[in-house]
């Protein structure tokens, strides 16, 4: 996918085959981080859709808030920013 498709609201979900999984960021990150892996690792968040929130100043975030990404998505109730990485791995819902 590519992030200029991506509108606030939008139901998105990995590839077949790949969830979202968490990340370890700085402890003075104020949101969790998460990129997109094949299934066959362990402790996935979720394979299911997630809900894309914006990018950091759609959402009125400070830099400080997450500096390695710019873009978040609600999944399993929890908001990430996403890996940029990612993205050829997400798909749109439709």
């Amino acid at each position: 996918m590519k992030v200029s498709e991506l509108k606030i609201g939008m139901l998105i979900r990995p590839k077949d085959d790949y969830v979202w999984f968490p990340i370890e960021g700085p402890e003075n990150s104020t949101y969790k981080w998460c990129y997109v892996r094949k299934l066959y690792l362990s402790s996935p968040i979720s394979d299911v859709c997630a809900t894309y929130l914006g990018t950091r100043k759609e959402m009125n975030l400070a830099s400080e808030d997450s500096q390695w990404s710019n873009r978040f998505i609600l999944v399993a109730g929890e908001i990430y920013s996403v890996d940029p990485s990612a993205w050829p791995n997400i798909l749109a819902v439709d």
